[in-house]
């Protein structure tokens, strides 16, 4: 069977097709008894009808000589009409009806093995993912996660070494010096106001809308908050608003676990897609059903994790993700410099 499931068939299976078929198996032996068809037509001959015209023409010539032979070939051309149209056909469609059956209980003739090999292949390299693959961004956004992590742990041990630890009390030292000046601030206000003079309000540099005892220690818990690159960049701007900064790079260790979890998800998706592969070569005359009935499985399983994938937006979930950790740091220091400065 030369044509029967050739690369100009196969190719009318679009991926899409594929994907959203309800069940791979049927899509498969569907397409494999349309094979089973183009193969049964290509073995079966025409019938010998020029014989049997012939013999008719015979039968009729030596009939009209009056030529007892007449009979004889009479004879044989009706034998010959009986065996065309019931022996043979008959016992033709008896033997496809049997492959057809066969091929929808999973039972594959050897003469289908190239075509069913092809098709196999075929699905193999249309079923993935249209962006996650295992070159997608993703990749290394995670490694700069876990490099940023990696960071973060280390400055936690400096505060811990007698350095941090002294310079972490200066810091406490000064934020005291500053909330007395405040103080000291709001107590004359508070007297000239109740002198009936006109005054202007302190401006601590806070922005209200941050609600300040939001805290996270459950990477988990965050990571179902941060749905987009806008609750990233609040978290992010909450984060840079603590003064501690043990407490503050603790948030951030939180932050970068919570999107190294929506990372991981995806990573250890596309890797099992990757793991979810076929060897066509491993088929045999012998494990033809088993290894078919095998692979479609495996393709299945590949199929809904492909699916899933699909589902989810690549450029939404880079924009959460992949933050710049030194942008967001600068950004955090001017902040602290800007309220300092208003104290």
């Amino acid at each position: 069977m030369e044509e029967a499931g050739g690369r100009r068939d196969l190719s009318v299976e679009l991926r899409d097709e594929l994907l959203q078929t309800p069940s791979l198996w049927e899509c498969f032996i569907d397409k494999t008894v349309i094979d089973a068809k183009k193969w049964s037509a290509s073995k079966v001959s025409n019938p010998p009808w020029f014989i049997f015209i012939g013999m008719v023409g015979v039968t009729i010539f030596l009939g009209f000589l009056k030529n007892y032979m007449a009979i004889l070939s009479g004879i044989f051309a009706l034998g010959l009409a009986i065996w065309i149209l019931f022996v043979r056909n008959t016992g033709s469609k008896d033997t496809v009806e049997k492959v057809f059956d066969e091929v929808k209980d999973g039972i594959f003739p050897v003469d289908l093995k190239d075509s069913i090999i092809r098709r196999l292949r075929w699905w193999s390299v249309v079923i993935v993912p249209n962006e996650w693959t295992k070159n997608s961004k993703i990749f290394g956004v995670q490694a700069k996660l876990f490099k940023r992590l990696q960071d973060l742990e280390s400055e936690l041990g400096y505060w811990s070494s007698a350095d941090g630890v002294e310079k972490l009390a200066k810091i406490h030292e000064d934020e005291e010096a500053i909330k007395i000046r405040q103080e000291e601030y709001n107590k004359k206000l508070s007297l000239l106001k109740s002198r009936g003079v006109n005054v202007r309000e302190f401006e601590t540099g806070q922005d209200d809308s941050l609600p300040i005892t939001e805290r996270y220690s459950d990477p988990a818990v965050l990571a179902k908050r941060i749905r987009g690159k806008a609750e990233c960049d609040r978290q992010l701007m909450r984060i840079h608003s603590i003064i501690d900064p043990i407490e503050r790079l603790q948030e951030e260790v939180v932050l970068v676990k919570a999107l190294l979890l929506r990372c991981d998800k995806i990573v250890s998706m596309i890797e099992e897609v990757d793991a979810l592969a076929i060897s066509v070569e491993s088929i045999t005359n012998e494990n033809l059903n088993e290894k078919v009935r095998e692979m479609v499985y495996i393709l299945e399983q590949r199929r809904l994790l492909v699916g899933k994938l699909n589902r989810i937006s690549p450029k939404r979930v880079l924009a959460a993700v992949d933050y710049d950790p030194k942008l967001a740091k600068l950004k955090a220091e001017n902040e602290r410099k800007k309220n300092a400065e208003k104290r």
